[in-house]
């Protein structure tokens, strides 16, 4: 188990990969891929070949909390992002003020899936920040930097988060991770 704690923010996590260790997740790991196959034919309006299969190459649990030791109200923690993976998943266990804070930077703003795509001024925001709702699942490409949200005196967050790679094709290219840069980067496009 993983733990941190910075200006009263404690971050824990358990990488143990229970989506693929426990036999009694199987049926939400099964939910978790189809929504994956979901996301690249809504999203992306690409048609998934029957012969591609979505792969959870690892999960793992991350709990959040606040210990009270912070000035502002809420504090937004360890920006990173997945790179060895082509879409990063996060399953929200519980509600709670803590939430997650995706960074569009120049992506599309049906990034992620889930529909947070304007400011009410119409402009594309340059960052989601996500609420945790039990039952809510995001999905985004795992090169998009996100963060935790940390909100002072908040119930704790707990999540379930997951990587998934691409088994098959997804278009006439070889779904390598260079590809699947490509990939996705075309099912980005530029706005011109």
């Amino acid at each position: 188990m993983g733990r941190g704690n910075v200006e009263g923010i404690t971050l824990s996590w358990t990488k143990e990969n229970p989506l693929n260790r426990y036999a009694e997740l199987r049926s939400i790991k099964n939910l978790f891929k189809e929504a994956v196959h979901h996301y690249f034919e809504v999203v992306h309006n690409v048609v998934v070949p029957p012969d591609t299969k979505f792969m959870i190459s690892d999960s793992w649990f991350v709990h959040s909390t606040d210990s009270g030791n912070f000035d502002s109200p809420a504090v937004v923690t360890n920006i990173h992002n997945h790179p060895f993976s082509a879409i990063n998943g996060i399953f929200y266990m519980d509600d709670s003020d803590h939430g997650t804070m995706i960074y569009s930077e120049d992506r599309k703003p049906h990034w992620p899936f889930m529909f947070l795509d304007r400011n009410p001024d119409g402009k594309d925001r340059e960052s989601y920040p996500i609420k945790s709702e039990k039952g809510t699942l995001i999905l985004f490409p795992a090169e998009t930097r996100h963060a935790n949200i940390i909100t002072k005196g908040a119930k704790d967050r707990n999540a379930l988060v997951f990587n998934v790679w691409p088994i098959g094709t997804l278009s006439e290219r070889n779904t390598t991770r260079l590809d699947m840069v490509d990939i996705l980067s075309e099912f980005m496009g530029d706005d011109s």
